[in-house]
């Protein structure tokens, strides 16, 4: 059974090897990182973590709703569906979204115990997404994920929500990797 943490001051976590996003889509792109993260942690006997925030980021910071992809009900059954042990999830909020890069690092991710991190190459952090992954990897271990394409293109949240509304539901399925779910 998957454990889902949230992010406070006093939680306590074991060693971990953990992967960062929203992971909205938990797409063959997501997916990718899920491996890679369950690969390093086998590899060095910890949990496979996946580090997410609620709400979604873009909502706090454009004060708009977003349509989402999955719920986050949904989310977490495919990230224990993937193998995930662990979920932290980090409540994203004004006092987050102003956080410049080293409080970023400092009070959030340095407290989470995390041996190894696994983010995609456009992972970006902090105020106005100040931080770049090359930022963490000055700060501790981290494995930098290229991006997955799909027909010339990369995958991406954004472009299978386009597919949906565009009634593309196989397209769409074909960069989930699994049969999409209303």
């Amino acid at each position: 059974m998957i454990k889902t943490y949230e992010f406070n001051k006093d939680l306590k976590l074991k060693r971990n090897v953990a992967c960062i996003g929203y992971f909205d889509g938990v797409h063959k792109g997501h997916q990718l990182l899920i491996h890679k993260t369950i690969l390093e942690a086998n590899k060095k006997g910890l949990e496979p973590y996946l580090i997410t925030f609620k709400p979604d980021p873009y909502e706090v910071i454009n004060n708009k709703k977003a349509e989402h992809i999955n719920s986050f009900k949904r989310r977490i059954q495919l990230f224990e569906q993937y193998g995930i042990k662990g979920v932290i999830v980090i409540p994203f909020d004004e006092e987050l979204m102003r956080m410049n890069k080293d409080a970023f690092y400092e009070k959030i991710l340095k407290k989470l115990n995390i041996e190894t991190l696994i983010c995609g190459e456009d992972f970006t952090y902090a105020h106005k997404g100040e931080g770049k992954p090359k930022d963490l990897k000055k700060k501790q271990d981290v494995i930098i994920v290229e991006p997955l394409n799909y027909c010339g293109k990369k995958i991406s949240s954004t472009r299978i929500k386009k597919a949906l509304k565009e009634g593309k539901i196989s397209f769409a399925n074909k960069m989930l990797g699994y049969e999409y779910q209303k």
